[in-house]
């Protein structure tokens, strides 16, 4: 097709009017919006995946409004004609003004414009939710930091599915994006994704590449029909989704779990501590068994340490009870509080002082472990808060609590079975004396209380002929560590009763087999059932000997020992009138039992932990002269050298979807950018010639990126027409692309040309149409968008791909 010879143009049209905008831009929002349903329909599918991981439904609705509203922002752009880089921009500030309404309102303008405070808000949600992952136990409570980032994670996988169907126009990659969550949900959850989540997610896929074809070329839904598109796409989806459902039969983890023993994929970093929400089977069936706690003591027995107390056990989820306990780092936080040992009652005699050093190398917690009764505490960041009521030491701030060093002085009462039973005949004058300096969470008991807990304990309490509190607690100890009863870190999960909460125990009392979560958590309850005030610790068994020793700040050598995953443990304690909280240990065959509890004979060895799990009694080593470094303590009241640098630190996770997203979609990022700054200087050259040889420039990177680069040998023309051979329906458009070329570079013109252009976009069949007159960087611009498309519609899925997400023309000049 030739070029006009003028520069002039005719006075009833303007020269320089944009062409008005094809008519099958309205044809084409039938499919467009059909796109918007397949895909919304496609993401929540294996979001769903997350049913039974979080508590409730209402994190679900916040995901389906953010994946909807990320979506709908980027179909409304696209349906009104824009450039795909407005469609993305929209989808993602669709994304954002999605979140703000939601979680963040009060921090944005209007409630949906976010400002520095949005973000800092929704940066201060990172360590919330990470904070609530390591430790609860699922299905975890659908609280707002946990929602946000479920929605967040939903809307980026809506934002990619799109970026893959629409801007690379790969739709059948989009199952890439789709099986995130699957995965996700096949790895935390015991029985799997579930061949419903993984079916609809087929479905949603089969939806996508069918309304993606009609969308992508253009075609309503009739004529898909009528044309054969339709016939196509239901090909190629039934291919696809049978692969897709094959595939789950055939990998354990979609039906089963991948990690069947329980384990569970942590997205904020795997706990090394113990989770202190009584879903201890986490940490027991770790069989790695790696040191994260090492102590010295010059404790004549190794000691139980704590981490976090939960009380309130008529709550849905029992949790610690102390997370929002104003903490204290002053010296008087160390004091016992009113009614619990009584400080005018002690006497050099009454108690035992003791020192242990804790080193916790790779323990990750916002818990420390600590020994009970702490008078004193030494080497700790200021970050760190004691709780006097719950004995325990917790960090709000997420101060990091790897490789700290610290030292705890405990004044331990010396209790037996004499001060026991003084206790209890103070319970039996007054039973409100077990309560009178106590919470009533402490001896709450839940409405709904199985009659079997009740049942089981008066049952306990008259077979053994217990009269006081102190001989009920013992019978119920005996009892639990009984042959009747079995230790086993397998049988809850195979049973269905791994985690905790009263259904839990009610399942164990059934089946009389679990481990420390349930033998301390029935033995809680059934004492509150009796009118015995209790909670439930959650800390670490006394470990194993390392063989080591230290020298302490008394000049003698400390004793050490080893805790890993595998010393995790549940205690429960006992509350007793001017003694405070007694721990018991009902479990058989960890732990140790205590000297005032253990005149019954010990229950059956059922299931007894393996040569490397911690042994009933850790013995005490002799002194050696070997030290470990450091050989002495801190000195008192040193401070640590603690890092906090984590508290405002970049997430690994953001870390990692960055880097991700940069490796997936920066040569698309730069591509894009490439053609972008060639149609500018089309559009804008310095000098005329410079606009025609950016679009050869253009021309020839879309010719390496689909495999048909010119060769050395080929002339400019000899190239052309080899393309117009390729792509036979857009053969006067590389025709108007190197005519310019070749006019700006060897003719002797001092301004652009206008072009001849054909009215209406190319439909494939050749015949003579109408043309209009365009300026030249008008024109050109057209013609490289028809171009494209051809070269796309030619191109195969694989080269389709490799086109947008590793362009050839980024690599080689």
């Amino acid at each position: 097709m030739s070029t006009a010879a003028t520069d002039t143009a005719t006075p009833h049209r303007p020269p320089a009017a944009p062409p008005p905008r094809p008519p099958r831009r309205r044809r084409r929002r039938g499919s467009e919006w059909l796109l918007f349903a397949a895909l919304l329909f496609a993401v929540m599918a294996p979001v769903s995946g997350l049913w039974d991981v979080i508590d409730g439904r209402r994190w679900f609705e916040n995901a389906a409004v953010t994946v909807a509203g990320t979506l709908a922002a980027g179909t409304i752009v696209r349906v009104l004609g824009r450039s795909y880089a407005l469609v993305l921009a929209a989808s993602a500030a669709g994304l954002v003004v999605m979140l703000t309404l939601q979680f963040l309102p009060s921090t944005a303008l209007l409630g949906v414009v976010p400002t520095a405070s949005t973000l800092r808000r929704a940066l201060a949600f990172y360590p919330q939710a990470q904070e609530a992952i390591l430790a609860q136990a699922q299905p975890v409570l659908a609280e707002d930091p946990i929602v946000f980032f479920t929605c967040l994670a939903a809307g980026l996988t809506g934002l990619m599915v799109q970026i893959v169907v629409i801007g690379l126009r790969a739709p059948a990659l989009a199952a890439i994006p789709l099986s995130v969550f699957l995965v996700t949900s096949s790895v935390v959850k015991t029985d799997g994704a579930g061949l419903l989540h993984v079916s609809l997610t087929a479905i949603g896929f089969l939806l996508v590449l069918a309304a993606a074809r009609m969308a992508l070329r253009s075609t309503a839904p009739a004529a898909a029909v009528r044309t054969g598109v339709a016939r196509q796409a239901a090909a190629i989806a039934a291919g696809s989704v049978v692969l897709m459902l094959l595939v789950p039969l055939a990998v354990p983890g979609f039906t089963q779990g991948l990690m069947p023993q329980g384990q569970r994929l942590y997205l904020f970093g795997k706990p090394s501590g113990v989770n202190p929400v009584l879903n201890l089977g986490v940490n027991l069936r770790d069989r790695l068994g790696l040191t994260t706690v090492t102590y010295y003591t010059d404790s004549p027995e190794p000691l139980y340490l704590r981490t976090a107390v939960i009380s309130d056990l008529g709550a849905q989820r029992w949790e610690p009870s102390d997370i929002t306990v104003a903490r204290d780092t002053s010296t008087a936080a160390l004091d016992p509080p009113p009614g619990e040992i009584l400080p005018q009652s002690r006497t050099p005699e009454d108690t035992t002082t003791v020192h242990t050093r804790l080193v916790t190398g790779n323990y990750l917690s916002p818990w420390l472990p600590m020994p009970s009764d702490a008078t004193s505490v030494t080497g700790l960041p200021p970050a760190w808060g004691y709780n006097r009521e719950t004995q325990t030491m917790f960090s709000s701030t997420r101060s990091s609590s790897l490789d700290l060093d610290y030292t705890v002085t405990s004044e331990t009462p010396v209790i037996d079975a004499a001060a026991l039973e003084a206790s209890s005949a103070i319970l039996a004058a007054d039973p409100r004396a077990g309560a009178l300096h106590l919470s009533p969470t402490y001896s709450d008991t839940p409405a709904d209380l199985p009659a079997i807990i009740t049942d089981t304990a008066r049952r306990i309490s008259r077979e053994a002929g217990a009269t006081t509190a102190y001989e009920e607690a013992v019978a119920l100890q005996d009892e639990l560590r009984s042959p009747d009863y079995t230790y086993s870190e397998q049988t809850p999960l195979q049973q269905g009763y791994d985690g905790n909460g009263i259904g839990v125990v009610e399942a164990f009392l059934q089946k009389k087999s679990g481990y420390c979560t349930h033998f301390s958590s029935a033995m809680a309850l059934m004492a509150r059932s009796l009118g015995i005030p209790s909670r439930i610790v959650v800390g670490y068994a006394p470990g194993r000997t390392n063989g080591a020793s230290a020298l302490g700040s008394d000049g003698k050598q400390w004793a050490g020992y080893e805790l890993s995953a595998r010393s995790a443990h549940a205690w429960p304690e006992l509350y007793f009138p001017g003694l405070g909280w007694v721990p018991f240990e009902p479990t058989p065959g960890r732990g140790t039992t205590p000297s005032y509890a253990s005149d019954s004979p010990v229950g059956g060895p059922a299931a007894a932990p393996s040569d490397n799990d911690e042994p009933n009694r850790s013995t005490r080593p002799e002194a050696t002269t070997e030290s470990a470094a450091p050989t002495s303590p801190p000195a008192a009241g040193s401070q640590g050298t603690g890092n906090d640098g984590d508290a405002g630190g970049i997430p690994p996770v953001a870390i990692a979807l960055v880097l991700v997203l940069a490796g997936f979609f920066g040569p698309l990022a730069l591509r894009r950018w490439a053609k972008a700054r060639r149609l500018r200087r089309i559009h804008h050259p310095d000098e005329w010639h410079d606009g025609p040889r950016a679009a050869w420039a253009e021309l020839l990177a879309l010719g390496r990126d689909y495999g048909l680069a010119q060769r050395r040998s080929e002339t400019d023309a000899g190239y052309t027409a080899r393309l117009k051979a390729h792509l036979p329906d857009v053969a006067p458009a590389l025709d108007r692309v190197r005519e310019a070329f070749e006019r700006a570079t060897y003719s002797r013109d001092t301004g652009p040309q206008r072009q001849l252009v054909p009215r209406g976009p190319a439909t494939g069949i050749h015949r003579q149409r109408a043309t209009r007159e365009l300026p030249v960087d008008v024109a050109l611009a057209a013609a490289l968008a028809e171009i494209e498309q051809a070269f796309s519609d030619a191109a195969t899925p694989g080269r389709q791909f490799l086109a947008r997400a590793w362009p050839a023309s980024l690599f080689r000049g």
